[in-house]
């Protein structure tokens, strides 16, 4: 349950703290005091969005802060317990934005996600606004509603398990089929491209390579004179370096083994001398292969060229046009093998589409059953709702076959009503009124979810469209259904307030030059005048006020409106 409700610097909210009672709480207030600024506030605590515009004017930042007790919650305590937070029987949630976009969450003292913070509210909070009735003349509502009353998890589960892979399959089809008919529409070009660069035979670094020897073609006579001087040097000429040494090794061979210092210098000359005689054979093999040699040059600037064009129109490098090759190979090969791999992927659609209608079948059958268990649930509710002769259809449909499967299953849900004897029952949207939305809500709300699974039921005015001796029966619906869940209401009606065990009064003051919400705990007589007020108007009447204390005692006989002790405002 929601113990406490802490608020500050929200919207014209400064500070405010509020203690709620684990039964049916109340609050009431003038039009704009202020009742749905507490909305917007627990808001924040289901991980809904955070704006800056909600900063009360002035401030930095405000801050939220909510306490649940949630001993009797066993899905609440597995949850923090799985996430390394603290398990005790009192729940804290705080969060706090900033006028910078920033913000932070702490679930008891420690930083959590947004995330964390919505999933954790699911267990704790059900807000019920006055617009949510609306959602009921929804597709996607009414499927809501019906599964969560009668279909199994997981049968739901195996569906959408094989939903998913029945739309891979899908997927993988029409994805073969759309590059097949791009592929055909340029079949083509593709064997063009490839039979071109096929044809010119590129390999790796060959470009580097035509370079350099062109570099050397158009150098051969400066190359060849050169190479050929130095050889003359080494080798050819009269007084040549290699006839210079021969003499001096037949000079030192005279005095071999005189002095051994001379015979090692000796050997190391015989080494340079052969060494000499490796470069003298590099620079005359050189000579005859460097040549003048115009059909060559001509022949590598013609590849050149090729090279050139080719990486124009494939890419700006011979690696880039060989990866185009690749490509354009996988796609003629896609052409060449596209029945085959048709055919795969087709098998493996049909017999995904068999498995998944197999289990559509399973899960429309579930639906129907559950289908006939809340039509007679609700029948029962909407007769505590006054409502009795109302009867209520919920009608399980297949989709068309353009749309036969969906992630949520084969089925349209829709829910039918006939307020009246002798009419059939028909679509909600064209025969409910607002007030007969509201108790239709207010029914599924009841049968829906068992009353221990969730923390509090948050009704936001759901009361719209309703008045009299309807709105009594549906304080005293709300009166029964705090018997084992808290319920915190906000209401304009008189009939529902008298119901509460805490009734609080919400108003809008001005204080220091700036307007404020406050709220009041009410008890005796300021109780009775808030019914009077609620009944009356502005001005109150003695009529008025006879009328709000007999309200009261009616609905809470255990409680006159001269009683109460609880306190629930600090």
């Amino acid at each position: 349950m929601l113990q406490g409700l802490s608020i500050r610097n929200f919207a014209i909210i400064d500070e405010l703290e509020l203690e709620f009672k684990p039964d049916f709480n109340v609050l009431s207030g003038e039009t704009g005091a202020g009742k749905s600024i507490l909305i917007q506030a627990l808001g924040l605590i289901q991980g809904e969005r955070g704006y800056s515009d909600l900063i009360r004017s002035g401030e930095n930042e405000c801050e939220v802060k909510a306490i649940f007790n949630i001993s009797c919650f066993p899905q609440v305590l597995q949850f923090l317990s799985e996430r390394g937070h603290a398990v005790l029987p009192q729940l804290t949630l705080r969060r706090i934005l900033q006028r910078s976009g920033k913000g932070k969450v702490w679930i008891n003292d420690r930083t959590c996600s947004v995330g964390d913070l919505a999933a954790l509210s699911f267990f704790l909070l059900d807000v019920v606004s006055q617009h949510e009735s609306q959602t009921l003349l929804t597709e996607e509502m009414p499927r809501k509603f019906l599964d969560d009353f009668g279909v199994s998890r997981d049968i739901l589960e195996d569906y959408q398990k094989n939903y998913q892979h029945y739309l891979n399959s899908q997927n993988e089809l029409q994805a073969l089929e759309r590059r097949l008919r791009e592929s055909q529409e340029k079949e083509d070009l593709y064997r063009f491209q490839l039979r071109e660069i096929g044809e010119a035979a590129l390999k790796k670094g060959e470009e580097e390579e035509i370079l350099q020897e062109k570099n050397i073609l158009a150098h051969a006579v400066k190359l060849s004179e050169a190479v050929a001087g130095v050889e003359r040097l080494l080798y050819s000429a009269n007084g040549s370096v290699t006839e210079l040494l021969g003499r001096s090794l037949s000079a030192l061979s005279k005095i071999s083994g005189i002095d051994p210092a001379l015979d090692q210098q000796t050997e190391i000359l015989k080494v340079k001398g052969f060494e000499l005689e490796d470069v003298i054979a590099f620079f005359q093999n050189y000579l005859k292969k460097v040549e003048v040699d115009p059909h060559r040059l001509t022949s590598l600037e013609t590849r050149l060229d090729q090279i050139s064009k080719l990486k124009k129109k494939y890419g700006g490098s011979i690696e880039t046009i060989l990866e185009k090759e690749s490509d354009l190979e996988k796609a003629v090969q896609l052409l060449d093998h596209s029945d085959e791999e048709r055919n795969t992927l087709q098998e493996n659609f049909i017999e995904a589409k068999k498995i998944l209608t197999v289990k559509a079948e399973k899960l429309t059958l579930a639906r129907k059953k559950a289908a006939k268990d809340l039509a007679a649930c609700m029948e029962k509710e909407l007769q505590t709702l006054a409502m009795v002769k109302s009867r209520f259809e919920v009608r399980v449909l297949p989709f068309t076959e353009e749309e036969r499967f969906k992630s949520t299953g084969a089925d349209q849900i829709e829910f039918l009503i006939s307020p009246n004897v002798g009419e059939d029952p028909k679509p909600l949207a064209l025969v409910a009124s607002g007030g007969e939305l509201s108790r239709v809500l207010l029914a599924l709300k009841s049968v829906l979810r068992r009353p221990q699974a969730i923390g509090a039921f948050i009704f936001d005015e759901v009361d719209t469209g309703i008045g009299g001796a309807v709105a009594e029966v549906v304080g005293q619906k709300l009166k029964k259904l705090a018997l084992s869940s808290q319920v915190i209401c906000i209401t304009h009606l008189p009939q529902i307030a008298a119901y509460a065990q805490s009734h609080f009064q919400i108003c809008k003051k001005e204080k220091k030059q700036r307007t404020i919400t406050e709220v009041k705990l009410l008890e005796g007589e300021e109780r009775e005048t808030e019914i009077a007020r609620m009944l009356a108007g502005i001005k109150i009447t003695a009529e008025a006020r006879l009328h709000a204390r007999q309200l009261i005692e009616g609905a809470c006989p255990e409680r006159s409106a001269s009683g109460g002790e609880s306190k629930g405002l600090k």
